[in-house]
Formats: C-alpha cells, structure tokens, sequence
C-alpha cells in the first residue's frame, strides 16, 4: 500500500490503480470469489456497495421499528463500522476500540455477521456507505485524526453531534488548533491520510468523493495546499455537491489556513 510520508506528499497520481484487494473469508478463495470482491484495477464493484446500502438500511429500520432513537441507532449501527478505522489512525488494537465505542452486541452481529476480521471487501463498502450517508461517522472520523479526543467523547460526539451547549471542548480544541500549531496534534494525520487514500482507491466513483473530500480536509489542515485543491477536485469531480470539498476549496481561494503562531495565514503551496 502506498503510504504518505511525513514530507507531505500522498505519493500518487490521479488514478492510479490500486493493489491487491484480499478476496474476504480466507487466502484459499477460488477466482470466481476474487472476482466478486474487486474489479481488475483493484476496485470494489458497485454491486458489492449497493447491497452493503441496502443492508445497512434494513438493519437500520429494524433498529428504528425497535423504538431505538436515531442517536442509540447511531452508536449501535454505525460505531462497529468506524472503529477499525479508528484504532488504525490512533494505533489502537481494533477489539479494544470496539470495545469503547460500542455498546454491547451490534445489529450485524446479532444477525450472525463478522464485524471485525470479516469480508474485507464488504467492511469498506459498509465504511463508504457510512460515511456517505451519515455526517456525524465522517466528522468523528476528522476528530479522531485532529485531535486528542478520548474515544468515550468521539462515541458522544458521533451520539449526538450537534452537541450540548454546555458541551464546549470539541469546538474549543479546533479553535485553538486552527490559531496556533502547539495545539495541533499531528502524529494521527499521516496514518489517517493513508487510510483515506487507500479508501479512495479502492473505492469507485462516486462512492471515492466522500473519502477524498475528508483527505483534502486534512491536507488543507497540514497547510498543503496544492495537495489540498487537487483533492477536493477529485471529491468534486465523483461527487459535486460534495459540502466538505466545496468548504476546503472556498477556504484556500480565501487564503484562510490553520496558523501557525496567531499570525494571519495566506495561501500556500506543498
């Protein structure tokens, strides 16, 4: 996999085709399988997203049809499928964040299915899906890589994101990250970069707009931006209406970036 060094570059030109896509249940899968989880240039097919959507909808409405409210739907649907991610950006064994995150069994494993260690294939569509469909993953996903959050308050955040108002701590860790960079914890970007990128490779149009849109966030975040524009454009190009993408576009032709030492910031370059 390539991976993004701490030079700042992704490594990668638009498009470039992906590696190996591991064919999910076992390294003893026949072709017919392998052909099922990835197209020949490593992507996951449509076929395979759509039915993860639709399964994740039937198990969402069944949750709902419960009596379950959207946030308790939230933590238990949702949460399993962001934490691998999250013990990889924060270098964390998966169990443990699950562990953290979640409460009790999820929906997909009361219906017999794998939540870790399963399908690859299928995990990084359900995470597409997730991330697609529900703004509150995405944004937890960013504050697991911008910040120092404990994953009790990232579990919260994703709970109930428009937060309470006595609830301050979130907004007062980026206001003070974005003027001044010894508030600005960096050792999560890089993994969580590579881990979007993977995603965007793997990933086919339009399904790749939300993963990028997140990396150029964080490209724009690290004060790349170059790097930045060139990947909310690919978000834009698969998805257009992307908000995210359109907010770091809008943002860098402002020449509005995180500070460095409470100075003004004006545009920069990789």
């Amino acid at each position: 996999m390539t991976t993004m060094k701490e030079s700042g570059t992704t490594g990668r030109e638009p498009g470039t085709p992906a590696g190996t896509v591991r064919p999910g249940r076992d390294e003893t899968s026949d072709d017919k399988d392998r052909t099922t989880s990835c197209t020949t240039d490593g992507r996951i097919p449509s076929a395979i997203l759509d039915g993860q959507r639709r399964r994740l909808h039937m198990l969402r409405d069944a949750q709902t049809d419960g009596g379950l409210e959207a946030a308790q739907v939230r933590c238990r649907l949702y949460a399993p499928i962001l934490a691998p991610w999250v013990a990889r950006v924060r270098g964390q064994q998966t169990r443990s964040v699950m562990t953290m995150m979640c409460d009790g069994p999820t929906p997909m494993q009361e219906c017999g299915e794998t939540v870790v260690d399963g399908d690859e294939a299928a995990a990084l569509a359900r995470t597409a899906v997730a991330l697609e469909e529900d703004l509150a993953l995405r944004d937890a996903f960013l504050l697991a890589a911008l910040t120092d959050l404990p994953l009790r308050r990232l579990r919260e955040e994703m709970a109930d994101p428009l937060g309470d108002p006595a609830r301050t701590d979130v907004r007062e860790t980026f206001g003070r990250g974005l003027r001044d960079a010894r508030y600005r914890p960096t050792r999560y970007i890089v993994p969580a970069c590579d881990a979007l990128i993977e995603m965007s490779r793997r990933l086919p149009s339009p399904w790749g707009g939300q993963p990028l849109a997140m990396l150029s966030l964080l490209l724009w975040w690290r004060n790349q931006g170059d790097q930045a524009l060139g990947e909310a454009a690919l978000a834009l190009s698969q998805r257009p209406g992307n908000a995210l993408a359109r907010l770091v576009v809008t943002a860098i032709d402002a020449g509005v970036f995180p500070q460095d030492d409470g100075t003004t910031s004006s545009t920069r370059s990789s």
